[in-house]
């Protein structure tokens, strides 16, 4: 028997996260899965640890890669199973048993969906919980299509995905997760499990840098052009918008007293502290 979901993770000179990341895979202790590691070259360290964990890691490379997407497209060739998950170093796998049961249930079933995703933990450098993310379909279905809504460390994708839209366009290099899904979700719709969140993901990484978040919606933006829609939506335009205000507020007012006015807004329109939290 085949492992039922493969996890790939891409690091690059990572290696506290990687220990992190493996020591929460270890502690799954389940023959159910399979865990592939792609490295870009790393020197700090990273390999030795790869191969002290190498009993929990089924494959693995180190050499050099045109970016995370070109690393997840090497680790797709060498992927047994048919559900694949991918999380980066750092982040923690909480609760892989649901999932695996629930891939276990639909084995050799005819099952419509070709992604299925569950909820995921939002946790800082201290391994603190900050909030979840994780809504129904209909929910997420209607902010996917202009923002990405399904963080990718939730989500199963099924190896036929890959055969009949192709794999990860590296030209992307931070929203290339979201242009793939976009290819199949702007017709299809996704598979929702609600429960305890399976991964854990870390803040901080390319999505979480507030630097990156103007490079993000651009790449959200170009994905959207390049898969037929072609005029942004307001949850995109909104979303530009508080790009704009955030990078107003931290340049004109000192890092602590910014952080409180972010975090405050965020707490009058309804969410979660943040910003004080990472």
């Amino acid at each position: 028997m085949p492992p039922y979901i493969s996890i790939i993770t891409a690091t690059f000179n990572a290696v506290n996260d990687f220990v992190l990341t493996a020591r929460s895979i270890r502690e799954l202790n389940s023959p159910d899965f399979e865990w592939i590691v792609i490295d870009a070259g790393s020197t700090d360290g990273t390999l030795d640890q790869i191969e002290h964990n190498s009993d929990i890691v089924a494959y693995w490379l180190s050499e050099s890669d045109n970016g995370i997407y070109d690393a997840w497209n090497k680790g797709l060739t060498y992927a047994k199973s048919d559900w694949v998950l991918f999380i980066g170093a750092g982040d923690i796998v909480l609760d892989l048993l649901p999932l695996l049961s629930f891939v276990k249930s639909i084995y050799n079933e005819k099952f419509q969906y070709l992604v299925i995703y569950q909820n995921i933990s939002v946790i800082n450098a201290l391994g603190e919980h900050l909030f979840f993310k994780g809504k129904d379909w209909p929910k997420v279905q209607r902010k996917f299509k202009q923002v990405m809504s399904l963080p990718h460390q939730g989500v199963l994708h099924h190896r036929l995905l890959f055969e009949l839209y192709g794999i990860f366009d590296t030209s992307f290099k931070i929203a290339g997760d979201y242009e793939f899904l976009f290819r199949y979700l702007k017709d299809n719709a996704a598979y929702y499990i609600d429960g305890k969140p399976v991964v854990g993901m870390r803040t901080g990484g390319l999505s979480g840098d507030p630097q990156n978040s103007r490079l993000i919606l651009k790449e959200i933006r170009r994905a959207q052009v390049k898969n037929g829609y072609l005029f942004p939506g307001p949850i995109w335009m909104l979303s530009c918008i508080r790009v704009s205000v955030r990078e107003i507020i931290c340049c004109i007012l000192p890092g602590n007293l910014a952080i409180k006015l972010l975090d405050l807004g965020r707490k009058f329109i309804g969410l979660p502290l943040y910003w004080s939290k990472i």
